[in-house]
């Protein structure tokens, strides 16, 4: 033929083909998988990311929800503390009183029963700090594992040629 001995004549296009053309179009092809491999990948890691971000949200949410539940314990057991020392002085002066006014003990035990429902009938309804979910009772504490994984389990990113 016109075109050498190596000439051949491609079917899409009718024309012929040297195998500078074959290579040619072999290379294209061979790009065109590398490419898809490479939008697969992409795609892949786009997920992956999708993925990290709303769990590194769930844990930003749960770490400030830590913090408010910290702060909260913090000043409920300041709170605890104030009420044991206020205790303890009182019945330091209870004791006192005692002693200073035998005469008077039976006043004394009335008062000391009224203040005593007074005082408890006080804690329980007005003064508890607000614990807004805080839940400081050991039989519905419950632990939760923390909204995390390896970020290297079933990562396909790793072994994917780019």
């Amino acid at each position: 033929g016109i075109m050498g001995v190596n000439a051949t004549i491609d079917e899409e296009t009718g024309h012929g083909s040297t195998p500078a053309i074959q290579q040619v179009k072999g290379e294209i092809q061979h790009s065109m998988v590398v490419m898809r491999e490479n939008m697969r990948a992409m795609a892949v890691r786009e997920s992956q990311l999708l993925n990290l971000d709303e769990k590194s949200a769930a844990l930003e949410g749960a770490s400030t929800n830590f913090q408010r539940g910290a702060k909260r314990l913090y000043q409920h057991q300041v709170w605890q503390r104030y009420k044991l020392f206020v205790a303890l002085v009182s019945t330091i002066i209870w004791a006192a009183c005692v002693v200073m006014f035998r005469q008077h003990l039976k006043a004394l035990l009335m008062f000391t029963a009224v203040a005593a429902v007074t005082a408890f009938l006080a804690n329980h309804y007005l003064w508890q700090p607000s614990a807004n979910g805080l839940c400081l009772d050991d039989s519905q504490t419950q632990l939760v594992r923390a909204p995390l994984e390896s970020i290297y389990e079933n990562d396909d990113i790793s072994g994917l040629a780019s």
